[in-house]
C-alpha cells in the first residue's frame, strides 16, 4: 500500500488489521528522495565518528 503521510499510513495500518484472519502487520518505509552517492559516505564517516569509544 501506499500511504500520502504517517497519518494515512496509521489509518490504512488500522483498517488491515481489523481484517478478521489479521494479527499483526510489518511496515517498511521507502524513502522518494534517494540520498546521493555523495552524501552517502559523509554520512557514514559523521557516524563512525560520533560513536562511543570501545574500551579494549
Amino acid at each position: 500500500m501506499v500511504a500520502t503521510d504517517t497519518h494515512n499510513l496509521q489509518s490504512s495500518l488500522r483498517q488491515v488489521l481489523r481484517i478478521k484472519g489479521v494479527i499483526r502487520t510489518e511496515t517498511v518505509l521507502a524513502l522518494h528522495t534517494h540520498i546521493p552517492y555523495r552524501t552517502e559516505p559523509l554520512i557514514s564517516g559523521l557516524s563512525n565518528a560520533t560513536a562511543p569509544a570501545r574500551i579494549s
